[in-house]
């Protein structure tokens, strides 16, 4: 392994350990989501919140799940299916299913409606940065995950700056491998596979 990437594994190994042992409410995007579904998922939307569970997108367009850190995963049967609202002061973040092309970081075509979306959310909102969060299965072992995750965030972060013109400074890749599965899912499970998006700012 280069050097300049075991850099990159150990400072992203310094930032997992540094993160609080919060849950996160995670929206799971099934489609390609409207700039108002973006909004109200990452409680962006205006005004109160009547008005934004308003907004809300139908259940069988956006699923919820949470991340758990730190404990084992749980059986299938447990995983939730329907959208269920943000508790209150927890962390808001949405997955999308981008896929990359097989052990590569290279976004597939019919993935690149998630980042259009994402762009145009940040394009709406001049102030609002994003964490970029890549995650895997637990195939593969951790040696390989954690930086493929990280490349593949990197992958995301460079199409919405090189491509859609994103001020950089608004963008932060993360690399988490599978150390975070969805709740409710076994670690290999395909869903586990995504991008998550978080307000950082």
């Amino acid at each position: 392994m280069k050097l300049h990437n075991i850099k990159r594994l150990v400072a992203a190994c310094v930032w997992l350990l540094g993160q609080p042992a919060v849950q996160a409410q995670v929206v799971v995007m099934e489609r390609v989501p409207s700039l108002t579904e973006l909004r109200v998922a990452l409680k962006l939307a205006s005004g109160d919140a009547g008005g934004a569970a308003a907004m809300a997108p139908p259940a069988q367009q956006v699923r919820t799940r949470r991340i758990v850190w730190d404990t084992p995963a749980q059986s299938p049967a447990s995983a939730v299916t329907a959208a269920q609202p943000a508790a209150v002061g927890n962390p808001a973040v949405v997955a999308m299913p981008i896929s990359f092309e097989p052990n590569s970081s290279r976004v597939m075509r019919s993935s690149l409606g998630y980042v259009e979306s994402v762009a145009q959310l940040l394009e709406s909102n001049a102030q609002l940065k994003l964490a970029i969060e890549g995650h895997t299965d637990s195939n593969g072992g951790p040696q390989r995950n954690l930086p493929l995750s990280w490349e593949r965030a990197l992958s995301v972060y460079r199409l919405l700056v090189e491509y859609y013109g994103v001020d950089a400074r608004r963008l932060e890749p993360v690399g988490k491998g599978s150390s975070e599965p969805l709740d409710g899912l076994p670690l290999t499970a395909p869903m586990n596979r995504r991008v998550q998006f978080r307000v950082i700012g």
